[in-house]
């Protein structure tokens, strides 16, 4: 009967630090899939010679990155408005929903640079280039230097307190994870 009270206590004190690891653990995971889609958005750009656009949705409770690939080799030639249509599957996402539990989540965004709005859309052309837009429409631009995309764990909705995650982009390099 000691040894079942003693386990008992042992897994009640225990089961805030598992949860908060599993938490960061999630955190993590969400940052390298982001890199994970923003490097094979480049690398499929470059090996199909079609431009690829990544996506930001921002709905109620969920933001998500989608992947969808051009009709050209030129982010601006392509026509998006007729490629992103709610019928059509993306070809990769990465959503905030599926790295959030009910007390604790991610929080996935762009941080705007000096000058430049956060892009609602970035684009990958065969040569490595990277472009963007603020929004669904209008010019591609090449945007600043390096690209940054931030990753913030959330405890009960609010920040945790963590060190920020980042995966930084340069301008005509691969996503690069950065903590």
């Amino acid at each position: 009967m000691i040894v079942v009270v003693i386990i008992g206590i042992s897994a009640a004190l225990l089961a805030p630090a598992m949860s908060r690891s599993m938490s960061i653990n999630r955190t993590n995971r969400c940052q390298y899939d982001a890199a994970r889609l923003f490097r094979a958005a480049r690398a499929n750009a470059i090996g199909t010679g079609r431009a690829h656009l990544v996506h930001s949705v921002t709905t109620v409770g969920d933001y998500r990155l989608e992947t969808y690939i051009g009709d050209s080799s030129s982010c601006a030639r392509s026509g998006w408005a007729a490629i992103i249509v709610p019928a059509t599957t993306p070809v990769d996402e990465v959503r905030e929903t599926t790295y959030t539990t009910s007390s604790d989540g991610v929080r996935l965004g762009y941080q705007a640079a000096a000058g430049f709005a956060a892009p609602r859309q970035v684009c990958f052309e065969p040569q490595g280039d990277r472009y963007e837009r603020p929004g669904v429409s209008g010019a591609f631009t090449l945007g600043p230097n390096t690209l940054v995309f931030t990753i913030d764990r959330l405890e009960a909705g609010a920040l945790a307190g963590d060190p920020q995650r980042s995966i930084l982009m340069p301008q005509f390099g691969t996503a690069r994870v950065f903590r």
